[in-house]
């Protein structure tokens, strides 16, 4: 059995095959599911990185990161760091050669890359992910400078990273109380 999907297909339909595939027990759909996974992948970033390629696969927009960082963001300004997150789809796109019939592939290597999948894909529907648009020369020595005189700034005034949790979570409950 092969699980074939079109190229449009979408991330949550890939997910359903992926998962119903690498937990079957049947050894033979490793290999799908594998795919299922890194192909759900690739059509959620489609929409980020490369919506006007629909064909570009995980390696491109991989190497697209790999190339320009910089035009790689979160949304989320406490968990900013995108690097551990592409080094699992790393993982997944270079971790299985497509090329060796002697290395098969387990179904615990495709459950690991469908678990990997399921949540980048849901770190992108919660919009996780943001592609900045490429900057000028002009626009990227202005932001050099002003990163320059921030961190100029934190040297001469110190810098006081320190949360204050307590009136976070008082927020937190205050704004839970006034919405019930």
């Amino acid at each position: 059995m092969t699980i074939d999907h079109p190229v449009d297909a979408p991330p949550a339909e890939l997910l359903r095959a992926a998962r119903e595939a690498a937990w079957s027990d049947d050894k033979s759909l490793a290999a799908n599911a594998y795919d299922c996974a890194i192909r759900a992948v690739e059509q959620s970033f489609r929409q980020i990185a490369t919506p006007d390629n629909p064909t570009d696969n995980l390696g491109v927009i991989l190497k697209h990161w790999e190339e320009r960082p910089d035009l790689w963001n979160s949304c989320f300004l406490r968990i900013s760091d995108l690097g551990p997150i592409m080094s699992l789809l790393n993982g997944i796109w270079y971790g299985r050669d497509k090329f060796d019939p002697l290395f098969p592939l387990r179904l615990e290597d495709a459950r690991l890359a469908v678990t990997i999948a399921e949540t980048v894909v849901s770190l992108t529907e919660l919009g996780f992910f943001e592609l900045l648009d490429e900057l000028t020369p002009e626009e990227e020595a202005e932001d050099l400078r002003i990163a320059d005189e921030s961190l100029a700034w934190y040297d001469e005034h110190g810098q006081d990273d320190t949360i204050p949790w307590e009136e976070v979570r008082a927020e937190w409950a205050a704004q839970d109380a006034k919405e019930r």
